[in-house]
Formats: C-alpha cells, sequence, structure tokens
C-alpha cells in the first residue's frame, strides 16, 4: 500500500511540476502562400510571361493546359519522348 501511495503522490507533483499546455504552440493556417509571386519591376521594364503570370494555386489548373496544347505542334511529335521524360522529371521535383 506504501508504494502505490507514494507512486500516486510522485505522477501528481510531476504533473504540477510539467503544465502540458506550455509546451503546445499553435498558429493559424496560412493557405494561399506568398511564395513564388512574381512581380512586374518598376516601370514595367521587364514583364511578366505568361507562365510567371499564374499564381501558385492555379499552377496544377492552368499551366497543365501548356503542356497538353503542345501535342498538336509539329516539332512535339518528333521530340515527344524526351518532352514526356523531363515533365516527369519536373513533376517528381
Amino acid at each position: 500500500m506504501v508504494l502505490i501511495s507514494l507512486t500516486k503522490t510522485s505522477l501528481r507533483d510531476v504533473e504540477s511540476i510539467i503544465k502540458l499546455e506550455r509546451f503546445m504552440s499553435t498558429t493559424c493556417p496560412l493557405h494561399k502562400n506568398s511564395a513564388g509571386k512574381y512581380r512586374t519591376t518598376s516601370g514595367r521594364k521587364q514583364m511578366l510571361t505568361y507562365e510567371m503570370a499564374h499564381r501558385p494555386h492555379h499552377i496544377g489548373v492552368k499551366k497543365s493546359w501548356l503542356t497538353w496544347h503542345s501535342q498538336n505542334l509539329e516539332t512535339f511529335r518528333q521530340r515527344q519522348p524526351i518532352v514526356i521524360a523531363q515533365d516527369e522529371i519536373i513533376r517528381r521535383f
């Protein structure tokens, strides 16, 4: 009995010393990051390209059409295996 009562009191002491809420830190989630956004230079000396104008959260939706619609070009048929391999490498990294 004495051993059990010592164990219970020692656990209570540990819980009172260590407050678990002190070690928990939370922040609000950030949805649309500002990383990867291009901006025009002052005076618009260097304009954005069509691909650079898309926001990061639209990359998977809008920029994929650039790859799919290039299949009707004559040079694409000649370089098709190389382009597909390059696209696969880019998507994996």
